[in-house]
């Protein structure tokens, strides 16, 4: 600020009038004029006063975005558009008799000092200094002179204070310190608030949810903070403020005195009540010499309160004033005044006499208070002649990354990042519109007197078809291959094979890649009701692909188009009236849903055979991807213990888990550092809650930018890569790839975690040492 405009006030109500002194001088310097005036007692000041406060807290605040943060607000006797009126009237009234009040000719002095000593283009601070609460309750802002000052903001400070040095921050200047604490938040939203404390840049926020008393003294005592934070309910009676902690308990300040002023040592600066009613709370913290306090001094709407905390954080963090940025955020809220009428009246900043507002910078440690001056800059550590040289770097990075990524060096190391980044995902819940009837290596030991050629006798399946006949499955998929007749005894599990429309059995096609003879279909089932057990499998036979349909080898009698999950996706889908079709372009259509198949060179996959349909597969993993959805025993099934609503409408799926027949698979998932290994059958659930869980519950598919896309991202981080690499000293290049491989692998984990996209992780972490040591390579050559 160029000036500085302190106006001390003696005395205690309007009604009996004060004795004004006026200093004018330069900030942060001896006042340069001092003048002397009285103001006369104003009744009817004081009762306009009286009367638009109380016609204030009459307005109906009520609808979520109206809600107010006040606790005991009074009743209300009136209909709101006539509480409205009154408000206004009352709010014009005000106006009128307060700037009447100031032309008093008692105190023109003042008036006629302050238009001959400042000017319009000056940054002006105006500092009321009074004990009086009626004098903090007015709306100096709109004293006529102010409006003339388009810089200008008005504080109130007390007459009464202790000598108190500038405040600073005693610990290292990474990033601003806020303590956030969200209180009661009954029947208002102070979640935008976190969130637009938690968007703040170069700034740690920790947010105190709901505290116990004990748990906000200790945090006070124990952390160094620059800025305390508090929204949710508050209230001021007299002297006395309130804030409600959690929704069982309130305090007033005083009752945390003592951490409140260990706070302030430890370099409090400024703090923040984003809640109704703060006067009482500003003056019990102007009791313990705390620089800046910014509050609310009537109740406050919900919306009103959200939009002065995002304008005035907008505007403070990006190097504006203290005080500019309260103007500005309070000026914006007249826009909302169609609604919340004096919505810009509320804000009041309250300032211990003799401090100096901090500013983003200086509570980042870049400014010094004390001679506004900027302190020694991490950027002064930057070679800055190299810095022409980061986009031909960060080019050349960019396009050496992708080379060798598309040549292959990188694919092993990228599908182990993808292993890992898919077991950190949250679990999810089995899916209980599979059942998977298992026969486990019990089941094959209790059929040793049946006649069997595998691990399910036909005895056994014929018991397993007549009891799921009448439960009415959607469907029902065989993961066992039959590639033999039904045994004369059991004509009519033969029938059930030839005429039940919901039975799917399997075959195996010629497999191009794992070099695997076919096996024969059951002669008994339609080729319509036939599909394909292959699967895809990676060089380290980990199953990380879903294979839907493909060209089957004419040669072979196994001529299914379609997997087993496939075609029970598409049966019990169709029972939800959802049929495949097709698009001019050949992708699959189900509902709403585009299925589009993965090509040669997909993620972190680099060349690899795309042969038929597929997609990248996204587990279902809830504790261990083997528990995909619930199962039951040959055993149990065979002893009656299965009911309709365990079966009606589901798919059913049959196959076998007894290691003796070694028909399981390898996950991405890993336990004790050991690969998960599941049976096939479960492998084949997962692979058909992949298909209706994405039609139905929009559960995505797991995707792949395209090739422009990983381009573009090795690019952005090859280029902060280079940057980093411009650091004179090898540590904090050190520390900058450091902080960068932090960066990229939390983005790349998010969205991962969110929303299925595999990203270039590894490439881009290579991108970032290659383009460290390109600039450091430069900086050699340059030295020489």
């Amino acid at each position: 600020m160029d000036k500085l405009v302190v106006l001390k006030f003696a005395g205690e109500t309007i009604a009996q009038g004060f004795q004004v002194t006026m200093q004018v001088g330069d900030a942060q310097a001896r006042p340069t004029i001092e003048r002397s005036a009285t103001l006369p007692a104003d009744p009817a000041l004081a009762n306009a006063l009286q009367l638009w406060r109380s016609a204030y807290q009459q307005l109906d605040f009520s609808g979520s975005a109206s809600n107010t943060r006040a606790k005991g607000k009074p009743g209300q006797t009136k209909h709101p558009q006539d509480r409205q009126q009154d408000c206004r009237s009352a709010s014009q009234t005000l106006i009128q008799q307060f700037n009447q009040w100031l032309q008093s000719p008692s105190f023109r002095i003042v008036r006629e000092t302050w238009l001959e000593s400042l000017q319009s283009d000056q940054r002006i601070q105006v500092m009321i200094q009074t004990e009086s609460p009626e004098l903090q309750q007015l709306p100096w802002h709109l004293w006529d002179l102010i409006d003339r000052y388009g810089t200008l903001e008005v504080t109130i400070a007390a007459t009464n204070y202790q000598s108190n040095p500038i405040v600073e921050s005693h610990h290292n200047h990474k990033f601003v310190k806020i303590l956030a604490i969200l209180g009661d938040a009954s029947g208002i939203d102070i979640q935008t608030d976190r969130a637009l404390l938690a968007a703040l840049p170069q700034a740690k926020v920790d947010f105190l949810v709901e505290p116990q008393r004990e748990d906000l003294s200790e945090t006070l005592w124990a952390k160094p903070i620059d800025i305390l934070f508090f929204a949710g309910h508050s209230s001021s009676q007299g002297a006395t403020g309130r804030v409600f902690i959690n929704q069982t308990e309130s305090l007033s300040l005083k009752e945390l005195r003592y951490a409140l002023k260990k706070a302030i040592d430890q370099g409090l600066q400024l703090a923040i009540f984003n809640s109704c009613d703060g006067l009482g709370l500003a003056k019990e913290l102007s009791d313990l010499q705390i620089p800046l306090i910014i509050v609310m001094r009537e109740p406050v709407p919900d919306r009103v309160a959200q939009t002065f905390l995002r304008f005035f954080l907008s505007s403070f963090s990006t190097g504006a004033s203290l005080y500019e940025s309260v103007r500005e955020a309070r000026e914006r809220l007249q826009g909302l005044e169609g609604e919340f009428l004096c919505a810009s009246w509320l804000p009041l900043v309250v300032q211990h006499p003799i401090a100096q507002a901090p500013t983003w910078l200086s509570l980042l440690g870049e400014v010094d208070l004390k001679t506004n001056r900027r302190r020694f800059s991490f950027r002064s550590l930057i070679s800055r002649p190299l810095l022409k040289w980061i986009p031909a770097a960060a080019i050349a990075t960019t396009i050496a990354t992708s080379g060798l990524r598309h040549l292959g060096l990188f694919q092993s190391i990228e599908l182990a990042g993808y292993d890992t980044m898919l077991q950190v995902r949250s679990n999810e819940p089995p899916d209980d519109r599979i059942l998977v009837i298992e026969v486990t290596e019990e089941d094959v030991q209790k059929q040793k007197n049946e006649t069997r050629r595998g691990s399910l006798s036909d005895q056994a399946f014929s018991e397993i078809m007549d009891k799921l006949k009448p439960l009415q499955p959607a469907a029902i998929g065989l993961d066992i291959y039959r590639d033999y007749a039904v045994s004369k005894p059991f004509p009519k599990l033969a029938t059930q094979l030839k005429t039940n429309p919901h039975f799917v059995a399997i075959c195996r096609t010629s497999d191009p890649i794992t070099k695997l003879a076919a096996i024969d279909p059951p002669p008994e089932v339609s080729s319509d009701r036939l599909s394909f057990s292959n699967l895809v499998v990676d060089s380290d036979l980990t199953i990380r692909r879903h294979l839907l349909s493909l060209a089957p080898d004419p040669n072979s009698n196994c001529n299914a188009d379609y997997a087993l999950s496939t075609q029970l996706a598409l049966q019990y889908l169709a029972t939800k009236s959802i049929h495949l079709d097709f698009d001019a372009a050949g992708n699959w259509l189900l509902g709403k849903k585009k299925f589009r198949g993965i090509e040669s060179h997909a993620g972190g996959y680099q060349g690899v055979d795309a042969w038929g349909h597929q997609l990248l597969l996204n587990y279902r993993n809830y504790r261990s991807p083997a528990e995909v959805a619930p199962r039951v025993t040959l055993s149990q099934v065979r002893s009656g213990k299965l009911k309709r609503a365990d079966v009606e409408g589901k798919i059913i799926l049959i196959g076998t888990t007894a290691e003796s027949f070694k028909d399981s698979v390898v996950t991405p998932f890993r336990k004790n550092s050991q690969r998960i290994i599941i049976p096939g059958v479960i492998m084949q659930a997962q692979m058909t809650s992949h298909l209706i869980s994405h039609v139905l519950d929009d559960r995505p598919f797991m995707t792949t930018w395209p090739v422009w896309g990983d381009l573009l991202w090795i690019g952005l981080w090859g280029l902060a890569g280079t940057y980093a690499g411009t650091f004179r000293r090898r540590l904090y290049i050190g520390i900058g790839i450091g902080i960068l491989y932090g960066i990229v692998s939390i983005a790349c984990g998010v969205m991962m975690v969110t929303v299925a996209l595999w990203t270039p992780w590894i490439p881009a972490l290579g991108s970032i040492v290659m383009g460290a040591g390109t600039m450091k390579a430069i900086g050699a050559v340059r030295s020489k």
